[in-house]
């Protein structure tokens, strides 16, 4: 495959950015601004664009260092791909600083149709990895799908479980800790009990919400849910205890 020519310029102006790429951070682009005004702009680090039918060139990699470039109003370095470059911008991202989120964004914006529901479900509150996972089957804590998101390949199984962990939120907006990850992953757990109802607990919660405090690990929440779950309740059940043993479970049977 022919090396694609190593050009420079000085007009930033030639560029656009891709909007599949995770939005500026301006803390990164001042440290690489810094940078350059030391060293200057290395020509091993080269902006990767392709170059669309009006002329001008898309960014494939490389915005932050073209806005630190173009702060500095220095010459930059690029070189110009195929088009079909684009398509490995998430394996080129895989290995770097990119989040879930930004994956995510990404095959949303090529209109992959289960990334799409993802972000949707992103949007109404759930933290990306707990909203892939409850998606994909699994309790919100379970972390499997971090490389299928990477990989494009991540598919919806179910919406059930994510679905009444967003009506607690959605119902009662001003209960912070019903958005809490922690929160989140222990009732995630609950709801693979059939001797957990989401609907005793929802009513219950919503009322007696003072009982769940902020916790800093899914075992704490555990012990407020099954506190509110029995209340009142002549017939207590041991959610917590349950939840653990049946995620330890699974978790076995997985392996």
């Amino acid at each position: 495959m022919k090396q694609p020519k190593l050009q420079s310029t000085k007009n930033a102006s030639l560029f656009v950015y891709n909007d599949e790429q995770r939005p500026i951070h301006q803390q990164h682009v001042n440290f690489l601004a810094s940078s350059m005004s030391r060293h200057g702009f290395l020509p091993s680090k080269a902006i990767q664009c392709y170059r669309r039918k009006d002329g001008k060139l898309i960014v494939i990699d490389g915005h932050h260092r073209l806005e630190a470039a173009k702060t500095l109003g220095i010459t930059f370095y690029y070189v110009v791909e195929s088009a079909t470059s684009q398509q490995a911008m998430p394996d080129v991202n895989r290995s770097r600083q990119w989040g879930i989120a930004d994956f995510i964004r990404q095959y949303a914006m090529r209109g992959l149709p289960d990334y799409k529901r993802l972000s949707d479900y992103i949007a109404s509150g759930l933290n990306p990895s707990a909203a892939a996972s409850l998606l994909a089957g699994e309790s919100a804590g379970s972390a499997n799908q971090s490389g299928r998101i990477k990989a494009g390949t991540f598919k919806v199984k179910t919406t059930e479980n994510a679905d009444k962990i967003l009506s607690l939120m959605r119902d009662n907006p001003s209960i912070t800790t019903f958005k809490n990850t922690n929160f989140v992953k222990a009732l995630s757990l609950c709801l693979w009990l059939t001797e957990f109802d989401f609907g005793t607990f929802k009513s219950r919660a919503e009322l007696n919400y003072h009982m769940i405090p902020k916790c800093s690990n899914v075992k704490d929440f555990l012990t407020s849910i099954e506190e509110v779950y029995n209340f009142r309740s002549r017939d207590k059940v041991p959610v917590a205890h349950l939840a653990a043993k049946r995620s330890l479970e699974r978790q076995s049977v997985s392996k």
